[in-house]
């Protein structure tokens, strides 16, 4: 096969697993013997797994947040901050806009370009919650969040400036404008923070374009549901921040500067989905204090293609390809050039005599560095009225990125020997409405990780990405929402991790034991909400030997929003009780913090 970025015919060495990986293909195996005998039913209600969130742009204006963070933060499970996420402990959570990856070949597993996202355009977020490897690839074994943005229907405008603690500035801007065959909406914005301690000062830029066209012979076609628009989007970045380090290992001089750019062409003819997505990604690390300079880029192309085909007495079966080719080359490091594929196929059944629907899938996941894994899914949904029952397995698996192989700063050494990680996730949950005010959620997972990838670092601040083994996430979600009255919504939720890595017992590192949420939020008009969020996080190891920790703490934030004709008046202040605490890497997080803005809809 040829690489996409060199003329010339590269070997490709497709490598296949041995020993272990045999089990899990006797598994996917067996759940497509199950997929070939079950007859086929009438299709499901729902084209999601059953344990799922789905939050539209109407939640989104309900719910008075100012970040996509903001926003999963109320979601039971999932902890998001300014470059990361997590859904019940695992950091493994693939992220797309619009199909192009917020993670890029490049970055960290955790690392997810969230300025990318520009909060009044997103039309939908889809949050699966240990399940959706099948259908996107690796790096999913935590779960799938699927950003979507708003078609472009009529001219529009939006404008925000807003002020806080810290120097935070945080300026947006937006167009569109819509023609008989065509839009074109454009958005730019402008982050700053001096942040609270030394040299943690944060600026972002960031600029995207989204253009649509449905030409004329396409219009037809358009209607009766076959063809869509082809839209082309773009979104570029820059992001330059100090790094002050550990409290114990300060670096007052560490810099980096980080430029993204995305670009996505996609479209739809006769059920076929066709989406190219290309990333950019450069990163320069530099601490004069050390006489350290490094630089590392990033070139990935990824084509992908989803579709439905009949199947005899399978019925429809939805299936899917992709393509990728990624280059990473830095003053560290030679052009390094990789390849990947994944093939898959689902098939959603739901019997005709019993309120019961299953969704089984298979997926082929191709390196040319690693060896090639089979992964399965499958899941089994009861519906019983008032109360649904769903359990699920999900085998999935973790290509280590090249910023996890080859990163070098005063924090990183590179470990260029790293290889995949591999999981196999159990959930067994129910959801009980037996009033329309209120509904309950309970999930239990079982996570098995082998050769997880995990951060170690050592007595100097300095670590490095390593497989530790076989580790074991394994817990429970548990949510409330209550809505007594149409001013007043409630929501609660704890959830419990035992998080440890078999081989030595430990326990891993950044995973508190339990984490509460308790969200309220007042509507006294249908001008004025208030909300309060109280959070609560047990003790966590910072280290991989157990041997330092972050001690348990609570945190309040507070927010407030007056919405008149399209003008809105918001505020919000975290950690309003100015709680000091760390964070489960051993990092400081942020004293209490206020923001104030207003914004315009035109």
């Amino acid at each position: 096969m040829t690489n996409i970025f060199n003329s010339e015919m590269p070997a490709l060495n497709l490598r296949r697993g041995r020993g272990r990986r045999g089990t899990r293909r006797v598994t996917a195996l067996i759940l497509l013997l199950a997929v070939v005998l079950l007859p086929a039913g009438r299709a499901p209600a729902t084209d999601l797994p059953p344990d799922k969130v789905v939050i539209t742009d109407k939640d989104i204006a309900r719910l008075n947040v100012q970040t996509i963070q903001d926003l999963l933060n109320l979601v039971p499970g999932v902890q998001a901050d300014s470059s990361t996420v997590t859904i019940r402990g695992s950091s493994n959570v693939r992220v797309l806009l619009d199909g192009l990856s917020l993670k890029n070949a490049l970055t960290a597993s955790s690392t997810i370009r969230w300025n990318l996202v520009f909060l009044p355009s997103v039309a939908e977020v889809v949050i699966l919650k240990g399940s959706g490897s099948v259908a996107h690839g690796d790096d999913s074994s935590g779960g799938v969040i699927t950003i979507s943005t708003k078609r472009l229907e009529r001219d529009q405008g939006y404008a925000q400036v807003c002020f806080g603690g810290n120097g935070i500035q945080d300026h947006q801007l937006q167009f569109g404008s819509v023609g008989e065959i065509w839009g074109l909406r454009a958005d730019a914005g402008y982050y700053h923070s001096d942040g609270f301690r030394l040299n943690n000062d944060k600026t972002i830029w960031r600029f995207g374009l989204k253009s649509s066209l449905a030409p004329a012979p396409w219009q037809e076609e358009k209607a009766r549901g076959l063809a869509d628009d082809i839209s082309l989007a773009m979104n570029l970045s820059q992001t330059e921040r100090g790094l002050p380090g550990l409290p114990a290992f300060p670096h007052p001089e560490a810099r980096e500067r980080q430029r993204d750019l995305g670009a996505t062409l996609a479209g739809k003819w006769h059920g076929v989905t066709s989406g190219t997505y290309v990333t950019n990604f450069e990163k320069d690390f530099s601490n004069p204090e050390t006489n350290m300079y490094t630089n590392l880029e990033s070139l990935t192309l990824r084509q992908e293609f989803k579709g439905s085909a009949a199947l005899g007495i399978l019925g429809p079966v939805a299936w899917g390809a992709s393509l990728q080719g990624s280059r990473a080359r830095g003053n560290e490091l030679d052009a390094v050039d990789e390849q990947a594929y994944g093939l898959f196929a689902s098939k959603k059944i739901a019997l005709q005599t019993l309120p019961v629907s299953m969704n089984l899938g298979l997926r082929e996941n191709i390196y040319s560095e690693f060896e090639s894994v089979l992964n399965a899914e499958a899941d089994l949904t009861l519906d019983l009225g008032s109360l649904s029952l769903h359990g699920g397995v999900v085998m999935s698996n973790n290509a280590p990125s090249f910023l996890q192989r080859y990163d070098h700063s005063s924090t990183t050494d590179p470990n260029p020997d790293l290889s995949l990680e591999k999981s196999t996730n159990y959930t067994l949950g129910a959801s009980y409405q037996p009033v329309k005010q209120l509904q309950v959620e309970v999930t239990i997972f079982h996570d098995k990780v082998k050769d997880r990838i995990t951060y170690v670092r050592g007595d100097e601040g300095i670590g490095r990405y390593e497989n530790v083994g076989e580790a074991l996430l394994e817990g429970l979600d548990l949510a409330f929402t209550y809505r007594p009255w149409p001013w007043l919504r409630s929501q609660a939720s704890y959830g419990y991790l035992d998080a440890k890595d078999k081989s030595t017992g430990l326990w891993l590192p950044g995973k508190p034991r339990h984490s509460a949420r308790l969200d309220l939020q007042v509507i006294p008009s249908a001008n004025i909400q208030f909300g309060v969020k109280l959070t609560y996080n047990s003790q966590a190891y910072t280290k991989a030997d157990n041997t330092e920790t972050a001690p348990s703490y609570y945190t309040m934030d507070v927010r407030a929003e007056y919405l008149f004709k399209g003008f809105r008046i918001y505020g919000k202040v975290d950690n309003l009780l100015d709680e000091d605490y760390l964070s489960g890497d051993g990092y400081p997080a942020s004293p209490r913090v206020w923001q104030l803005g207003i914004s315009l809809d035109f």
